[in-house]
């Protein structure tokens, strides 16, 4: 569902005000405050609208919340804080304690438990997406929380069976309690955050499975957007259809205006929104090897590859075998060198997982490796490249704009903009760097890009993050605060996986 709201946030209507009122189920396993704020806000519209809302807080009812922070009520009350979930509530009762059409809806006691000793044979995520689950995309939703709470590669990640058996009583049990519920409330609308994580996914299993319309919300353009849709998290066609929809409706100026996303972005004029720069210093390159071109490559985050679902599936194969083929092929180039740019955040993968990635790396021979944590500029590694190859890393777009021959071998949500070249097998590949180019007009589909990314969703009067685990809303604060009582929270947090 797209939401309508004008600019500066005075308006809080959006497209289903055109219908009539509805049986909304609104529902968190998620404590991350940005979300939770965003959910408060949801759930001011939909009362305005006069909607029957039903609230589901869930994060404490699964085996662990699935943005995997705090939800130990028990930490919560030794401490004397609120868990986020319990903040809001306070605030939405506070407000709509009087309203007959608000009522929050109570899951059964977690019957797994939250701590647990892992035992078992060691499942690799791949093995654990081959197999057959009781619901479509059930194995690859359990992979993506284990995957989020370990930040294990597809390379590296097990998991102890005992654990994974745990996950899918969680998911399978949630999906009934929540069609139960759905059935018994007669609710035509389910929303739920994000939807690519185990117990998110199990919540619109059960909506599918009664037919009742769903709605995923995230934050959008910054932590004060809200965005509202009703189509998959990682639907590249019909986020990419919005860009292009979107973008059709601007003048020129406007489009011209949107290229500052690029702008900021290349300047380093906005670490807060593209936190991944931090660390670089602007215009920090690598030395140039006299008589060659570099190739650089931008390497995807690898724990988020691993949990993505089977459509993103590059027909290279994995990242490693794409970058095994891309070394062969440069190597046969004596005026080429390859130089390989870490994702920023790989700095805080699991030890195991990177640590069997750059032994890959180091097998490449005559390879210059950028680190995660090298201040090296990427936008510098970018201009001053012969070419840019991508697994789908947002530096392929960002290096078409750039006016950088750009070549992407993986799906992403760009591969439908007309912004850069596309490999398929390795002859393609061949084919392009013998010569590499830009497809005609790549300018349009930056901007369309460009104007996505600054504008998504719906600016929030009042809403915005501001740490870790605390957030205002329009309605009051929600989360905890920042202070000497976080590290606890994270302590608790980590203790729950250690033993998967």
């Amino acid at each position: 569902m797209e939401n309508v709201e004008s600019r500066d946030g005075s308006s809080l209507t959006h497209e289903s005000t055109q219908l009539e009122c509805r049986r909304v189920l609104l529902t968190s396993v998620s404590d991350f405050p940005g979300p939770l704020a965003a959910f408060v806000e949801i759930t001011k519209w939909a009362v305005q609208k006069g909607d029957h809302v039903y609230i589901g807080l869930w994060a404490d009812k699964t085996i662990f919340s699935d943005s995997c922070s705090i939800t130990a009520r028990w930490l919560a009350r030794l401490i004397r804080i609120e868990t986020p979930h319990e903040s809001v509530k306070r605030v939405l009762e506070n407000v709509f304690r009087n309203n007959d059409k608000v009522n929050f809806i109570e899951l059964p006691k977690n019957r797994s438990g939250r701590y647990h000793i892992a035992r078992g044979r060691r499942i690799s995520i791949e093995e654990l997406q081959s197999q057959t689950f009781m619901y479509d995309g059930e194995s690859y939703a359990i992979g993506a929380s284990l995957i989020d709470g370990t930040r294990k590669s597809l390379s590296s990640a097990t998991f102890r069976r005992t654990i994974i058996n745990k996950f899918k009583d969680s998911y399978e049990g949630l999906v009934t309690e929540v069609t139960n519920i759905i059935k018994t409330n007669g609710i035509d609308t389910v929303v739920a955050f994000n939807g690519r994580r185990a117990h998110d996914h199990a919540i619109l299993v059960a909506a599918e499975l009664c037919k009742s319309r769903t709605e995923i919300y995230e934050m959008g353009a910054t932590n004060s957007h809200l965005d509202l849709y009703s189509h998959g998290t990682h639907d590249r066609n019909a986020l990419q259809k919005r860009m292009k929809m979107e973008s059709q409706k601007l003048s020129h100026s406007e489009l011209a205006f949107a290229q500052e996303w690029f702008t900021n972005r290349v300047q380093h004029l906005n670490t807060e929104a593209n936190r991944f720069i931090k660390k670089q210093i602007t215009g920090e390159g690598i030395c140039a090897v006299e008589n060659k071109k570099d190739i650089v490559y931008f390497v995807s985050s690898l724990d988020e590859l691993a949990s993505i679902g089977p459509e993103w599936g590059s027909p290279f194969g994995t990242q490693e075998k794409a970058l095994k083929l891309i070394n062969q092929l440069i190597e046969e180039r004596p005026d080429f060198r390859l130089v390989v740019r870490e994702h920023p955040f790989m700095g805080q993968m699991d030890r195991k997982s990177l640590t069997n990635w750059r032994e890959f790396l180091a097998s490449l021979e005559s390879t210059t490796v950028i680190k995660a944590d090298s201040s090296v500029d990427s936008y510098e590694l970018i201009n001053s490249a012969h070419a840019v190859i991508s697994f789908g890393s947002t530096a392929g777009i960002e290096a078409s704009y750039m006016g950088v021959p750009t070549l992407l071998i993986a799906p992403s949500f760009y591969d439908d903009l007309g912004v850069c070249e596309i490999a398929k097998n390795e002859k393609e590949l061949r084919e392009w760097l013998l010569n590499p180019k830009l497809p005609d007009n790549s300018l349009a589909g930056c901007q369309a890009y460009a104007n996505f990314m600054l504008n998504r969703g719906t600016f929030v009067k009042g809403m915005e993050v501001l740490s870790p685990l605390h957030a205002t809303s329009s309605l009051g604060l929600i989360g905890i605060p920042s202070n000497w009582k976080r590290p606890l929270i994270m302590v608790e947090n980590r203790m729950r996986r250690m033993f998967w």
